[in-house]
């Protein structure tokens, strides 16, 4: 989905990944959920802002307390619950990243 709207997308399998591949490539924009193998969603988040203080964050997630996200990263998030259309994750997208 985010390929076919001419995003170019980094994937990794789990959060420490995620911020190797954060350090070696600019990124705009990253995509997580709350529950991830290896640290949780805002752990990952945390760390990656110390990487680029500048990271726009965006968290697909079924976890019910976003509130808890807001805390631990003031305000610096969006969260859409899941589900989520296809159409919805777009147009958030477009819209952090304008």
């Amino acid at each position: 989905l985010l390929e076919a709207h001419g995003h170019t997308v980094f994937q990794a399998a789990d959060g420490p990944q995620a911020l190797v591949k954060l350090e070696q490539r600019p990124v705009d924009l990253a995509l997580l959920d709350f529950a991830m193998p290896g640290m949780n969603g805002a752990e990952v988040a945390e760390r990656a802002l110390a990487i680029r203080p500048d990271l726009k964050l965006l968290f697909i997630t079924g976890f019910a307390d976003s509130g808890a996200l807001d805390r631990v990263l003031e305000g610096r998030v969006t969260v859409l619950k899941k589900p989520i259309s296809a159409a919805d994750l777009a147009r958030t997208i477009e819209e952090m990243l304008r």
